[in-house]
């Protein structure tokens, strides 16, 4: 999976407002293997009520830290201010 996209409780959710560049393409193996130490522990996902490639929409938190905004911070991964649907960003 890319970067923007997480596995909850065996649930794919799309993380909201989330731009992650694609695996295999500049800066996406580096996005991706960021996640990868999330692997394992708990998230907590408010969904926004919307889907998008038949994926629930979702904003993250991993130990109550915003996981969209770690993303933003520690990587190029971006704010995709169409998909912020409640304006967190």
């Amino acid at each position: 999976m890319d970067a923007d996209i997480s596995e909850v409780n065996g649930i794919p959710v799309r993380l909201a407002a989330l731009d992650c560049p694609e695996r295999n393409k500049k800066d996406g193996d580096y996005a991706t293997e960021l996640v990868t130490q999330f692997q394992g522990l708990q998230a907590t996902c408010e969904l926004a009520g919307t889907k998008t490639y038949d994926l629930l929409v979702g904003y993250c938190s991993i130990n109550g830290a915003d996981f969209g905004r770690y993303m933003m911070q520690n990587s190029t991964s971006k704010v995709w201010e169409k998909y912020d649907v409640w304006n967190r960003y």
